[in-house]
């Protein structure tokens, strides 16, 4: 099992970053709401975002990315409107974990979900619309959950926090894992289990050892594991630093934009 967000996850605000989406009221959760420039709601991309929440500027940044290349993005707000940016500036030793158990943030977000995703699809969706779920970090565990059902096409996590075994032995639909090299909370070994139960659900027969090609993939189970040197935990959503960096994080947002147009335009 990953353990839960902590020190890993500060991070700075991408500086002067302006940001086209606004704040909508759905189920009385505070949402992010980016919407493509056509204006359409045939495909929804819901936005699980790192323990910063959708106030949090990179993550906006984020929504408005995917949102400018067609999708209609909703970020529900996990953490009840508190800024842990804020806080941590009147806060500076602060520890992140201690401060999201004693909200018991992670614990919440089902049953806020649970609320909150019904309204959210009555209000921007249709009966041809197509959803997919992205979660970084805090994100993860319920962009997994969601995975376990049918009624997404795809989801994709970058480092994500508190995922075990079961999340992926329950998986239905596409998944889509950007990883760091380092990191000590999606730590090696649990990549490494995670790898081994996706290929056992894309081929069944064999996974551990060759097949002809007829074989590989039996299972018509689909995933893409993409592990990024050089960076750590949190790349996806961190201020680069070196060029590296950048790339990476540029990059996990480009991966996960081609998985989801892979299974939204079928």
């Amino acid at each position: 099992m990953s353990q839960e967000p902590c020190e890993g996850c500060k991070k700075d605000t991408i500086p002067q970053t302006p940001t086209h989406g606004k704040f909508i009221e759905v189920a009385g959760v505070n949402t992010y709401v980016s919407t493509p420039t056509d204006n359409k709601h045939d495909r929804i991309l819901l936005f699980y975002t790192d323990i910063y929440g959708p106030n949090f500027l990179n993550n906006q940044a984020l929504a408005d990315y995917f949102a400018s290349h067609g999708y209609l993005v909703l970020a529900p707000d996990f953490f009840n409107e508190e800024k842990l940016e804020e806080i941590l500036k009147e806060k500076p030793d602060l520890k992140i974990i201690d401060w999201a158990r004693s909200n018991g943030f992670m614990m919440k977000a089902p049953a806020l979900l649970e609320k909150w995703l019904p309204e959210a699809k009555k209000k921007y969706g249709t009966d041809k619309t197509k959803y997919v779920v992205v979660g970084y970090c805090f994100g993860g565990p319920s962009t997994m959950n969601a995975g376990a059902k049918e009624d997404v096409s795809a989801v994709a996590v970058a480092h994500p926090s508190a995922v075990t075994e079961a999340h992926f032995q329950a998986l239905k639909v596409p998944l889509l894992i950007c990883a760091s090299e380092q990191d000590f909370i999606f730590r090696p070994e649990l990549r490494q289990t995670a790898e081994k139960i996706l290929r056992t659900k894309s081929t069944p027969e064999g996974a551990e050892g060759n097949l002809d090609d007829h074989r590989v993939g039996a299972g018509d189970y689909h995933f893409q594991f993409v592990l990024y040197s050089g960076v750590s935990h949190g790349f996806a959503v961190h201020n680069p630093k070196t060029s590296a960096q950048r790339w990476a994080k540029e990059d996990a947002a480009r991966q996960m934009l081609s998985w989801f147009n892979r299974f939204t335009e079928q």
